[in-house]
């Protein structure tokens, strides 16, 4: 009968353990620890004292007989006379009644407050590493026989392997989180405001994915060439790491440079620009589009305001034109081979016209790209997002889009808008 009962014990902690390994805080560990671990050990409260990293204290959750359903919070000192420090240490405590109790500091007096009558403080172990102890009280005497002690060994080892696994991934998290913060910050350094031009309004965002992992090349730029035209830039270098918004920023220079001094039209920078990049060894890919936007007035007479778009379009996703009635069209035009694969390619220019009212959008792919989601779906919901946009000026125009597309993005997303001012 007696082995029949063990038996039984063991098949339920067995169980115990499978929900200690699915616990996702330390929090729901607890939870399984004093829920559903102290019926199968028949004991009447516990209390599960965890180390701070660095510091001489132990954070400590109680519960006992006198509170049922209760826990409790305090915290102790490490090297304190009490069995749950004794055991935080590394030393096996077994109190089996009042008369033991008594012979140790403090002890008989916080068992009486508990409820409890007998108590295990065993060490949460995992390897030469002491993460804390577990404390397990009776409301009667007992006395603890070797295979109990095995037992409560053996429950202690499953509680700590689970709190482990909980601090490596909050440890991880952690450091994800100052890595997120680093990459982002390096980011926003390199993404300068864009230059005041007469008759256009530029609104740009960047907005780090909600993952924190997938921050890193996106970019946006704007900036006036020495002929007076506009050049505006949206680009996405690959990687999501803080080598790629390193990378991010050496590859936005070289382009500001090149469309500086050749000062040709945008598929011409680019060529430069790619074989720039492969002469100065830079090993990695990009997509790119690069836009020079001019003044038109000559083009159609009686009419001001108007600019003539070129652009060439390097593996990246399409413009999207939005024209002052509303309507909106994602300019599918040949799309060239990315930079950093083949500086012998040929680039092409593409024009369009802008009149006042008109909008040009400049995204990267983490406003349009979804797992499990078709690309052409995604993009045709931006077009249709687009043409419902009411905004003022080029500015309110992001915020709009951001929040009608850009909500939760799976990856960066850079935006960049360009309004032609309305007339009057």
């Amino acid at each position: 009968a007696a082995e029949e009962v063990a038996g039984r014990r063991l098949t339920a902690l067995a169980a115990v353990a499978l929900l200690l390994a699915g616990a996702e805080t330390v929090d729901q560990l607890i939870g399984v620890v004093f829920d559903a671990g102290l019926p199968v050990l028949g004991a009447a409260g516990a209390a599960l004292a965890v180390r701070r990293p660095d510091h001489d204290v132990l954070d400590v959750v109680v519960t006992s007989p006198r509170t049922p359903g209760r826990r409790t919070r305090e915290q102790v000192p490490l090297h304190g006379p009490l069995p749950v420090s004794t055991a935080a240490t590394g030393t096996l405590v077994l109190v089996p009644d009042a008369a033991s109790a008594a012979l140790m500091p403090g002890v008989l007096a916080a068992q009486e407050e508990a409820g409890v009558a007998a108590a295990a403080s065993l060490p949460l172990r995992v390897g030469s590493r002491l993460l804390g102890s577990l404390t397990i009280g009776w409301a009667s005497a007992r006395t603890f026989a070797p295979e109990d002690v095995e037992l409560l060994r053996a429950f202690a080892a499953q509680c700590a392997l689970a709190l482990d696994r909980l601090q490596v991934r909050r440890s991880e998290q952690r450091a994800a989180l100052r890595s997120h913060r680093m990459s982002e910050t390096l980011q926003r350094s390199l993404l300068t405001p864009p230059p005041a031009v007469p008759g256009l309004q530029i609104g740009v965002r960047y907005q780090p994915a909600a993952e924190l992992s997938l921050v890193g090349g996106d970019w946006y730029d704007a900036f006036v060439a020495p002929d007076g035209s506009t050049s505006l830039v949206i680009g996405d270098v690959a990687g999501h790491d803080r080598d790629a918004a390193a990378a991010m920023g050496q590859v936005r220079n070289v382009l500001r440079g090149v469309a500086q001094a050749l000062g040709k039209p945008p598929a011409a920078v680019l060529t430069v620009f790619d074989e720039a990049l492969h002469r100065l060894a830079l090993d990695l890919l990009a997509t790119v589009v690069l836009v020079t936007a001019t003044p038109s007035r000559g083009l159609l007479p009686g009419r001001h305001g108007r600019w003539h778009l070129l652009w060439s379009n390097a593996g990246h996703p399409p413009p999207l034109l939005v024209r002052a009635d509303g309507s909106a069209e994602l300019l599918f035009r040949a799309s060239d081979l990315l930079v950093g694969l083949d500086p012998d390619t040929t680039r092409h220019d593409h024009s369009v016209h802008l009149g006042p009212g008109d909008v040009l959008v400049l995204y990267t792919d983490g406003l349009v790209e979804r797992r499990r989601e078709r690309l052409d779906l995604s993009l045709e919901a931006l077009r249709a997002a687009a043409e419902q946009v009411e905004a003022a000026d080029a500015e309110q125009w992001c915020d709009a889009l951001l929040a009608r597309v850009g909500a939760d993005p799976e990856d960066d997303i850079a935006l960049l808008v360009v309004r032609v001012q309305p007339e009057g």
